[in-house]
């Protein structure tokens, strides 16, 4: 891989492990800290809170570190927060979890922007095959963890993960370069702002909500799927990963066949497709009570979770051309809001009710809340498909 572009790719690895790290390791931390689920809920804001900072901090040192360095620092505060969680002190352990989210607000789009714009010519594919890089790690991360935490300590296994992504930024590090910003044609923009002014805002707030409930659900499944799948006794300890490695292998086998059904299907469908797919698959994970149901479920989700956020991405591009660049940080930072507030809402609902099984319901329901949004999308670009004809 040119440029030493599998650095990145390593990184990515790696931070799809960090990333679904809280899922597979929330019942050691809630025995360890003796933690209610509502309690356990607040792990997951404070990563989150912590990614959103991150997030706005990388875009103040992409142009003085560059995108790579920029990387490199995430990829250090991840390695930080991870190692830092063998604190017994809940208290130092959410400000141990805002670190991990922290790095990982800074580490994410800066590695997408280094591997965009080191092949400008395939940005696209260049972008694909990155993500597909985090959802292998992410489909890791469960069994791997759990492996190690049954044949070392708790705090053995967390060096296990911190010590890689730490080398990794220190690899990152050594070569620096510059964003080279891409130039915005403002005739364009003015004019499209003036013809369209009201419907490009409905549009963005659309996104925004589809944004904010997706990220939200996808990181509440992925993170309470393991103990969902402990509290229903549905696996046995040594294959409790499997819960979360399906959802997310799902995902990364639906992320690359994708683009084959992109060539039959428009972007705009296929995304409220995958969506009732996900929908069919969260019924069954919740109405089944025997593993493999709950499992398949599981799976449907995944797939048809996965073409939703880069499809998204691509249709929010497509609409608002070179003005996308400008309102793309405020819209896509919804995301953490989303997946701080939403898993710590299941958390609360299970608590509430006395069974984690409604807190999966709750995003059940969020997922029906984005088959009603992307209606309303698709809707409007066939109108303004219409009134541009």
């Amino acid at each position: 891989m040119r440029d030493n572009l599998w650095i990145g790719h390593a990184g990515f690895i790696l931070t799809g492990i960090a990333n679904t790290l809280l899922g597979p390791i929330l019942p050691i931390l809630s025995l360890r800290w003796t933690m209610s689920d509502a309690q356990a809920g607040r792990l997951f804001a404070a990563e989150f809170v912590g990614a959103m900072v991150g997030t706005i901090l990388s875009s103040r040192f992409m142009p003085s570190l560059g995108c790579r360095r920029t990387a490199a620092l995430g990829l250090f505060l991840t390695a930080v927060g991870v190692a830092a969680l063998c604190a017994s002190d809940p208290k130092a352990g959410l400000a141990s979890i805002f670190c991990l989210g922290l790095g990982l607000g800074i580490s994410i789009p800066a590695t997408n922007l280094w591997i965009t714009l080191a092949e400008p010519e395939r940005s696209a594919a260049a972008a694909n095959l990155l993500n597909a890089s985090w959802c292998l790690g992410a489909a890791a991360s469960a069994p791997l963890v759990l492996m190690l935490a049954r044949h070392f300590s708790f705090g053995a296994t967390l060096l296990a993960v911190a010590i890689p992504v730490a080398l990794i930024a220190a690899v990152s590090a050594i070569e620096r370069e510059k964003i080279r910003p891409r130039e915005v044609n403002a005739v364009m923009m003015q004019s499209d702002s003036s013809r369209h002014a009201g419907s490009r805002r409905a549009f963005i707030v659309l996104i925004t909500i589809l944004i904010f409930f997706y990220v939200g659900s996808e990181t509440g499944i992925g993170g309470w799927v393991t103990t969902y799948a402990t509290r229903l006794n549905l696996l046995s300890a040594s294959t409790i990963g499997l819960a979360q490695s399906t959802f997310y292998g799902a995902l990364l086998i639906g992320r690359l066949i994708a683009p084959l059904v992109l060539r039959k299907t428009r972007a705009p469908r296929l995304i409220l497709f995958g969506l009732g797919i996900a929908a069919a698959g969260m019924v069954l994970s919740v109405a089944a009570s025997r593993a493999l149901p709950v499992l398949v479920g599981l799976f449907i989700v995944g797939v048809g979770f996965a073409p939703v956020f880069p499809t998204t991405v691509a249709t929010f591009s497509d609409r608002l051309g070179s003005d996308s660049i400008r309102v793309a940080g405020s819209v896509f930072t919804f995301g953490y809001v989303g997946a701080a507030t939403i898993p710590f809402a299941m958390g609360q609902v299970s608590e509430r009710f006395h069974a984690l099984r409604y807190g999966m319901l709750l995003a059940l329901g969020c997922i029906f809340v984005l088959l009603a949004v992307q209606t309303r999308i698709i809707g409007q670009l066939h109108h303004r498909g219409s009134s541009n004809s």
